[in-house]
């Protein structure tokens, strides 16, 4: 009997893209495999090999306002074709048939699988099963003769048209025929069981979702045995599914656009698609999930396993397929098959065994933390499965807690092992980095007898820690879970959420402990927060900035430390003219933009900061502006006019700007006092000031002089304080708009002479407008090398050596300081110069300056150096 191709038909099912053809063919070389996508438990995506493009498509979802308590059914087509130059099985006999109908709509039969046999469950009583009755999807084999045989297409081409070309197969297609000769297959196909399948289904049976395509057809191409078919990878046979190919055929007006083509081997042996014997119909139904509404849950380019084979979706066992995890079948694209409890404060719960019937089945727990609502944990009853390699499957029963990432829209298709981009991510233990995948996923479920809790309070880990239950950027949520009680059907535990601390009031702030807080802020950014503790940033490659803040944040002394940020302003991108930031430190600052916007610790300051110190870190601007009003600054980018600063100092780098300032980048006008900087500052494209980049006066009003700010000359590189003014004739009281500013430089190193200058005079430069005296403080570290008289302002040596002097100048409440280096010598005191040589019968000579001389005798004639 001629070898049969079978085409399904799945109206309903798989829901795929639709695409537009692009030629990208010319000569005869081998097809762009590195373009082919490769779909873990799914088909192997031809559309990008063969230069075609995806229009997305919408799934079928549930009517949900049919009355009627039935499920909803959607239809799956099977067309059966011939090859005429092959003999074998056919896919229209009763046998092959009787198979199908078991695989796709009947199950009711046993599957040998390596283990044991496993019952089948079909297609059909999948998708009734995960959707809890609300779906069913029946599938009709094609053609059918008038008296509802099914009949085979006869096919005008033999099989080898369709294989490769070879000096064997003189016949077969070369790269640049693939395409074609694929979409010469599929309208023959099309064109042979048009009529059947047009008599049998209407228009909106072919098109659930009404989007003018055809919902799903898959070819399922039958070949010889597994172990003998000559379809290599690849090939135009080989099993895959495909988009975008603009068919001539159509189904009652809608257009075919994807479809599956699978090479279903022959079913009567091992491996083959409808086989008894490890059948791999597994990947049919992964692909019509997709049809669904269900999305990829595997990494398409990247290595690891967020998910594995806890779900369909990211890896199927083909002759045995797993289930589809709680949370996709019910709040995934707003499903609704199943519903699940959240809770967003600490409770004990009990989840059981699932049934599948009762979609309000305590099956799973959904918890939202207050501290961040755009990341949730499901904590969910996960049944070992039965029948599969033990490498398939959970060490036992118990539950599987995983991590929702609302903010991810494409499943896991774009995940990196970083996780960050990972929609659904499963706890395990052995995790070897934040969110990489490569765990030990056998032993990810929790049990009364085994791992029976999991997760850490807030502030007991530093940094990202595989024991705790940590959002994507690798910040622990401080949520645990323990299991207390367990039966054969149900599973007991205590689940504790971290509560927020305080309201927002004055009397009562919300307190800050972690990284996950700052949400709080971002989400409520009229209210009063407090710092309870430094706050490591590490773990966060690019913290999402506050955007506008008009509330009051109180560091309370601690330190932010190690915030790095990409392309944002800054912490705080707008400080409204109401909002408040004090006593609050940053170490180890990296900000770097490349967006036409100000940066700064703080981006826009039109409030007050108080108290706030940049101990270190770099900042910079590399926007191409052609304006000439971009500031970059340590602690502001531009201080507004009715902004304060105060009580603030940097020691930060600022290295690429516009108008860069050690402070401030741009400044209107606003209040400055008791501030210094002593950070480098450089890469004005405009210009550089070691406090100010440039003064701003945009309305006519006095000059607000700032009081008590200082730079270092020497540390900012700076020898002015402000780079440019712009317009100074705005200014009423006849001021430059650079006064105000003191500018000191201690020199670096002060050399003494006990035999000669043994006493110099403090070199400490002061450049202020107007001029001022200091209230300064000297220290020299090793009084018996030098001392320091306040009177005269002189120091004097006593003794050779080296020390150091430090200069403190009080600025408001913090000290800017100064160092020097002491070094005294004594010039009357010769300078020993110790050298050997050998002589010749007087042996090793030590001679040295004095003329002394000692050694050792030596028989050696020979003169050495």
């Amino acid at each position: 009997m001629k070898i049969k191709l079978v085409i399904i038909v799945l109206i309903s099912s798989l829901v795929m893209s639709s695409f537009t053809v692009i030629s990208v063919y010319g000569k005869n070389d081998e097809l762009d495999t590195t373009l082919l996508e490769e779909h873990e438990g799914g088909l192997l995506d031809y559309t990008k090999m063969y230069g075609l493009e995806r229009e997305e498509t919408k799934p079928i979802t549930q009517n949900r306002y049919l009355r009627s308590s039935m499920p909803q059914k959607n239809n799956y087509i099977a067309i059966m074709v011939e090859f005429p130059d092959k003999t074998g099985t056919s896919l229209d006999d009763l046998q092959t048939l009787s198979k199908a109908e078991a695989v796709m709509n009947k199950g009711n039969r046993d599957m040998i699988t390596p283990y044991g046999n496993a019952p089948i469950i079909s297609l059909k009583e999948y998708v009734e099963k995960y959707t809890y009755n609300k779906m069913t999807t029946q599938t009709t084999f094609f053609p059918q003769d008038r008296n509802g045989n099914v009949v085979s297409v006869k096919l005008s081409k033999n099989r080898s048209y369709y294989m490769k070309k070879s000096s064997s197969n003189p016949n077969g297609y070369t790269s640049s025929q693939a395409v074609e000769r694929e979409k010469e297959l599929i309208n023959e196909i099309l064109s042979k069981s048009k009529e059947s399948i047009e008599r049998v289904f209407n228009a909106s049976d072919l098109d659930k979702n009404n989007d003018g395509k055809v919902d799903a057809i898959s070819f399922f191409v039958e070949a010889d045995k597994v172990t003998e078919d000559k379809v290599e990878w690849s090939d135009l046979l080989w099993s895959h599914k495909i988009s975008g190919m603009n068919l001539n055929v159509t189904l009652k007006g809608k257009k075919v656009d994807t479809y599956n083509l699978i090479n279903t081997y022959d079913s009567n042996y091992l491996g083959g698609v409808f086989s008894m014997n490890q059948g791999t119909y597994g990947t049919i139904i992964h692909e019509y999930m997709h049809v669904l509404g269900l999305v990829d849950l595997y990494r398409y380019n990247s290595t690891g396993n967020p998910v594995g084979f806890y779900d369909v979706m990211a890896a199927t066992t083909s002759y045995n397929p797993q289930g589809i995890l709680a949370y996709m079948t019910s709040e995934y694209n707003n499903l609704g098959w199943n519903n699940l409890t959240e809770i967003n404060r600490s409770t004990s719960i009990t989840l059981n065994r699932p049934q599948y019937t009762n979609p309000n089945e305590k099956r799973a727990v959904k918890i939202v933390s207050p501290v961040n609502k755009d990341e949730y944990f499901i904590v969910e009853y996960y049944e070992k499965r039965n029948k599969v390699n033990t490498s398939e499957t959970s060490i036992n029963d118990g539950v599987v807690v995983y991590r929702i990432n609302s903010k991810v829209k494409d499943g896991n298709m774009n995940g990196t092992t970083t996780g960050r981009n990972d929609y659904l991510y499963i706890f395990r233990p052995n995790e070897t980095g934040c969110g990489k995948g490569e765990g030990n996923l056998n032993q990810a479920v929790l049990s009364k007898n085994g791992r029976s809790s999991f997760g850490k309070p807030l502030n007991t880990t530093s940094g990202w820690n595989n024991d705790t239950l940590f959002y994507s950027n690798g910040t622990n949520s401080g949520i645990t879970i323990n299991i207390t009680s367990s039966s054969s059907n149900s599973i007991t535990l205590d689940i504790n959420v971290p509560i927020v601390q305080g309201d927002g009031t004055t009397t009562k702030p919300y307190l800050i402990s972690s990284v996950n807080d700052f949400d709080l802020i971002r989400k409520n950014s009229t209210k009063v927060f407090k710092l309870l503790n430094d706050i490591d940033l590490s773990n966060v490659n690019n913290f999402q900035t506050i955007s506008n803040f008009s509330g009051t944040l109180d560091g309370d002394g601690f330190t932010i430390k190690n915030l790095t940020i990409n392309n944002q302003s800054g912490f705080i991108t707008n400080l409204s003219s109401i909002g408040i930031v004090k006593n609050l430190n940053f170490e180890n600052v990296t900000i770097t933009n490349s967006n036409t916007s100000h940066t700064g610790v703080f981006g826009n300051v039109s409030g007050k900061l108080e108290n706030i110190a940049i101990k270190s870190g770099k900042i910079s601007n590399q926007a191409s502006d052609n304006g000439q009003y971009l500031g970059t600054g340590a602690i502001a980018g531009v201080l507004s006019s009715g902004g304060i600063i105060q009580d603030c100092y940097s020691s930060a780098n600022v290295t690429q700007g516009i108008n860069v300032g050690g402070l401030i980048g741009l400044n209107k006008n606003g209040t400055i006092q008791n501030c210094y900087a002593n950070g480098t500052v450089n890469g004005g494209k405009k210009s550089s000031g070691g406090i100010i980049g440039s003064q701003y006066f945009i309305s006519y009003s006095q000059y607000k002089q700032p009081n008590n700010v200082f730079y270092d000359i020497s540390k900012t590189k700076q020898n002015e304080a402000v780079g440019m003014v712009y317009g100074s004739d705005k200014l009423t009281d006849n001021k430059t708009g650079k006064e105000g500013f003191i500018g000191v430089d201690l020199l670096k190193q002060i050399n003494l002479d006990i035999s000669g200058i043994n006493e110099k005079k403090l070199d400490l430069t002061i450049k202020a407008n107007p001029s001022t005296s200091l209230n300064k403080s000297v220290m020299i570290k090793d009084l018996s090398i030098a001392t320091y008289n306040s009177a005269t302002e002189k120091i004097k040596a006593n003794k050779v050596g080296q020390t150091e002097l430090v200069v403190s100048l009080p600025v408001g409440k913090n000290t800017m300081t100064l160092s020097s280096t002491i070094k005294v010598i004594n010039s009357n005191i010769p300078i020993k110069l110790n050298y050997q040589a050998h002589v010749a019968d007087y042996g090793w000579l030590e001679e040295v300056s004095d003329g002394k001389k000692a050694g050792t005798t030596g028989k050696n004639k020979q003169m050495e150096a």
